[in-house]
């Protein structure tokens, strides 16, 4: 349990007390509640660090708080008013106070045991069915984060959790809430967990919540400092882009890493574009080329069929068929056969005619090998021809495809993005407990500790 709450509230203590520029004093408090189950306070105390970091002889801070006590060490300070001047020495200083000021948040719990309200007292007594909600509490009108842990007390079981998770921290469980107050209801985020559950004289005993007020302020230091990120500059680069993606247009280049990325995207997008009106060309081309295929094998029929009747001609007036040898006529299927064949049954009575026989066959051979080749060019061709169709009309609907993907996912961030402004809306101005020093950054966390009892 000590770990998982360690964990749990060093992420709170990083955000709240790391988040000023390097040159900036800043103002920590961690504000110390302890809450009836009604929401009243019972105890607060608030404790503040002051980050001397520029090493300051004197900080002068501004407060609301009494009984101010240094727990940090023997500096000294004056009080007038709310100017509160502090002896430094070049020193942090840490110090606390009290105030009768309410918290920006208090949770408030509600048990009740078969539909009527309950004590926690009475419910350890019973048995049935039992629920508890609690509702996170604020008259401030900026946002606050809040998680709150409890833990599951014995004989608690069939929990059915709303907007709560059930963990488990070196054996025992755990209940975690969390939510938010002074949202735009537009976000969907709630402001109160409900833990439904049968009881076997079970009762809560007590929870802690962590609260954070001014989440904009400490992201937009926590980028300033640790990426050197203006947080509102950033958010516009970004706006920037992601319309331009919606909408199909380039995007705006700008320094740092969203420029690089915007670059990148336009290269790609102009490759795109490249690849698109190569193809266009490529299939134009090969159509054209394609519309001489007719044309190209109809030359070479009519060459090998001249060819094949001037040989025709030639074995006709040749004497041949006086001689008793029937000739058939030579086609561009069977001419090879019926010279080869004349030309060994002559190869001894007449040689001469035997080797023009072969010649005229070779000649033959040829004509015919370019028309075939021919033949398989045109083929390619229009098979190519009809590939090149393909590719232009797959990369057409791939590029559109991913159009209309990137348009709709730059879309939903960007209402994403919108949330994100409405969540993070408070100013960093008035959001601390105490009050805000001139040139100091605020940072507050609430830790608060409801009893149940």
């Amino acid at each position: 349990m000590k770990r998982w709450m360690a964990g749990l509230l060093s992420v709170m203590m990083l955000l709240s007390g790391g988040c000023a520029m390097a040159e900036e004093n800043a103002k920590n408090e961690r504000v110390y509640v302890v809450t009836g189950a009604d929401g009243s306070v019972r105890s607060l105390t608030d404790v503040i660090r002051l980050e001397n970091r520029d090493g300051s002889e004197t900080l002068t801070d501004r407060t609301g708080l009494d009984g101010i006590e240094n727990v940090g060490g023997p500096e000294g300070f004056t009080l007038q008013g709310e100017a509160l001047v502090w002896q430094a020495a070049g020193k942090d200083i840490t110090y606390e106070g009290t105030s009768g000021k309410k918290p920006a948040v208090v949770p408030v719990a509600e048990l009740t045991l078969e539909g009527e309200t309950v004590t926690a007292a009475a419910l350890k007594e019973k048995e049935g069915e039992a629920a508890l909600t609690v509702r996170w509490q604020s008259e401030e009108s900026y946002p606050v984060l809040t998680v709150t842990v409890m833990p599951l007390p014995e004989g608690a079981t069939d929990l059915q959790l709303e907007n709560a998770a059930l963990m488990t921290e070196a054996g025992r469980k755990l209940v975690v809430g969390w939510g938010a107050t002074g949202l735009d209801e537009s976000l969907g985020l709630k402001d109160s967990f409900s833990v439904r559950f049968h009881a076997d004289h079970a009762a809560p005993g007590w929870m802690m919540t962590a609260a954070l007020p001014d989440p904009a302020g400490l992201l937009g230091g926590a980028l300033r400092e640790r990426i050197g990120l203006d947080g509102e500059v950033g958010l516009e680069t970004v706006r920037k882009m992601l319309e331009a993606a919606r909408d199909g247009e380039a995007m705006p280049l700008s320094t740092g890493k969203t420029g690089a990325a915007a670059l990148a995207v336009n290269m790609l997008t102009g490759s795109v574009d490249s690849l698109n009106e190569g193809a266009a060309k490529l299939d134009s081309g090969l159509t054209a080329l394609k519309g001489n295929n007719e044309a190209l094998m109809s030359g070479a029929d009519q060459i090998l069929a001249a060819a094949l009747k001037s040989a025709n001609d030639q074995l006709t007036a040749s004497g041949l068929a006086a001689a008793g040898i029937t000739v058939p006529e030579l086609t561009a299927e069977n001419y090879a056969e019926v010279l080869d064949g004349l030309a060994e049954k002559l190869k001894m009575l007449q040689p001469q005619a035997a080797d023009s026989l072969r010649a005229a066959k070779e000649q033959l051979d040829q004509l015919a090998a370019f028309r075939d080749g021919l033949k398989t060019y045109t083929d390619g061709v229009a098979e190519a021809a009809g590939g090149a169709g393909t590719l232009k009309s797959g990369l057409s609907t791939l590029t559109g495809t991913l159009t209309d993907a990137v348009s709709k996912a730059a879309g939903t961030a960007l209402e994403t993005l919108e949330k994100g402004e409405k969540l993070l809306v408070a100013s960093g101005e008035e959001t601390g407990y105490d009050l805000r020093p001139e040139g100091m950054r605020m940072n507050t966390v609430y830790l608060i500790r409801t009893d149940f009892d």
